[in-house]
């Protein structure tokens, strides 16, 4: 298994600058980004990619970086942060991240029965690590109550929020939510951060652009099984098949739970970017009015 090239500090902003000015040293070219920020491949010795995002928050940066390092192994199933910093751009503050290429193709289909049993396999080890390292990281980022609670607040009337605000009162919700054990979670496991790559060895499962929050365990399955909901657009989705493949017992009833609040963070999060991101105002709306009637067919697999 291949090993990440270590590079100089200053190498590495050779690697940022190249984005901007070309550099022969460090060849650069953009991939497809995520909702917020430009990711783009940087060709070396071995190849990285750098992120750069609007806003810059050194102690969300910081916490980040320690954190990939915590959580990384030889498998590299998340890519740790190599550097990160600020650059302005414009006049206006950008954090930037340097981190190696993951390579994989992205998760486009229903999983197969492989596919599954190595995806919920993945997922589950990270979860383990991020529920091991959670004690030495403090809260630097949002619990899940107050994230969907903030996204609910900023957006003007629309069907999201109005099932937001609804669920927001859920009491099996604020039970979970207010349980004292609450773990760093893997949120946005959405179809386009999963990637399989088919070695020699076997197949693996890798995720890039790792995001996180405060939860509850279920959290985490409820977040990849809703990125499996999403590639089938509800279509033929069975939780107890997929639930099979998470290597210790669930509540259905606490994942269907869970998996409404992972689509209602991503459709508040789709509907937020509305403002100010008029480019892909249609692609926006249209996912967000996606998470509202996968929310609706979840609340009704609830009620029977």
């Amino acid at each position: 298994m291949s090993q990440s090239i270590i590079y100089r500090p200053a190498e590495y902003r050779e690697m940022v600058d190249a984005v901007f000015t070309p550099n022969p040293k460090f060849p650069c070219k953009p991939m497809i980004g995520g909702a917020v920020g430009k990711v783009y491949r940087i060709e070396a010795q071995q190849p990285f990619v750098v992120k750069v995002s609007p806003g810059f928050n050194a102690q969300e940066y910081q916490f980040y970086a320690e954190l990939s390092e915590a959580i990384a192994t030889p498998e590299q199933v998340t890519p740790k942060i190599m550097y990160w910093g600020q650059k302005d751009i414009d006049g206006k503050p950008h954090g930037v991240q340097v981190y190696p290429y993951l390579a994989g193709g992205r998760l486009d289909h229903a999983p197969i029965p492989e596919e599954s049993r190595v995806l919920g396999k993945t997922i589950y080890e990270l979860h383990q690590r991020l529920c091991e390292v959670t004690p030495r990281f403090d809260r630097a980022i949002n619990s899940v109550d107050p994230m969907l609670r903030s996204l609910i607040d900023s957006l003007e009337e629309c069907a999201i929020r109005e099932r937001g605000y609804r669920f927001l009162d859920n009491p099996r919700f604020r039970e979970l939510t207010s349980q004292e054990e609450q773990y760093l979670i893997a949120w946005d496991l959405n179809p386009t951060n999963i990637l399989f790559d088919n070695r020699v060895d076997g197949l693996a499962v890798k995720t890039v652009d790792l995001t996180l929050l405060y939860g509850p365990a279920v959290m985490q399955p409820a977040s990849l099984f809703g990125s499996c909901f999403m590639i089938q657009q509800g279509e033929s989705f069975n939780l107890e098949t997929v639930i099979d493949y998470w290597p210790e017992p669930l509540d259905t009833q606490d994942v269907l739970l869970m998996m409404q609040v992972w689509f209602l963070i991503v459709g508040a999060a789709m509907e937020h970017m509305l403002v100010g991101h008029s480019t892909s105002e249609s692609e926006n709306k249209a996912m967000a009015n996606r998470m509202v009637r996968y929310t609706d067919i979840l609340s009704m697999e609830l009620e029977h």
